[in-house]
């Protein structure tokens, strides 16, 4: 192969083995977690519906747990996680999401955030193995008392005792990340059989078009050498 065309062809394998590696990864996240969102709110609240079906396209409705607040006894559930989670807030407002991974308490959310946020979080839980807030201002912050957290939160919304996520150790030290869209693997609990085909096509199509371009460097210099000969 002529060297000028060494480095192209180099780049476009890197960019078909990359892609087919956010191939595999997402298709793993999908597979080996189970994610469910527990939304605190009112079907009077317009916030609180379009937060429920934007999650429910994303995740799928079996991922989703709507918790009607007007009730009494799931408004005093509400008025509990504020009191633990963001004790510094003096009116409860929703909706207020608890997002459990594989059956364990992995975050909490205030506000209608889009999907972007919801990645983010559950990757940025999946990455620390500790339990996540994301307050009115939008920052991911992590929880002081892990363990205890997640104990009380599970209660109060009816879970058995968590169980641990991810194998990062208890010990890891308190970080807070600011949002910021995620462009890793999405960690989903339902299928999104056309966003990995799509991805597996992007990358078949690479390969074939680097074939295709090796193809046709082995045979230019036999062309040029043609039309020299003549």
């Amino acid at each position: 192969m002529p060297r000028d065309m060494r480095r192209p062809a180099a780049i476009m394998l890197v960019l078909a083995l990359l892609l087919l590696a956010q191939v595999a990864m997402a298709a793993g996240c999908r597979e080996d977690h189970q994610i469910r969102f527990y939304i605190f709110g009112s079907m009077g609240c317009p916030h609180c519906r379009h937060l429920k079906e934007e999650l429910a396209r994303a995740y799928g409705e079996g991922a989703v747990v709507f918790i009607e607040v007007s009730e009494r006894e799931n408004a005093e559930r509400l008025i509990a996680l504020y009191a633990l989670l963001y004790p510094e807030v003096e009116e409860v407002a929703v909706p207020l999401t608890i997002v459990v991974v594989d059956g364990s308490p992995a975050a909490s959310a205030v506000g209608a955030w889009g999907r972007e946020l919801w990645e983010s979080l559950i990757e940025e839980h999946m990455r620390l193995g500790r339990f996540l807030k994301v307050g009115f201002d939008g920052r991911i912050q992590v929880a002081d008392r892990d363990h205890q957290i997640r104990l009380e939160v599970a209660r109060i919304i009816g879970l058995a005792a968590p169980t641990a996520t991810t194998t990062q150790e208890a010990s890891s030290p308190a970080q807070t990340a600011t949002y910021s869209v995620s462009t890793g693997a999405r960690w989903e609990a339902s299928g999104d059989g056309p966003t990995l085909l799509l991805a597996a096509l992007g990358a078949a199509a690479l390969c074939a078009a680097l074939a295709a371009y090796l193809r046709a460097g082995r045979r230019r210099p036999e062309a040029i050498a043609g039309r020299d000969g003549r």
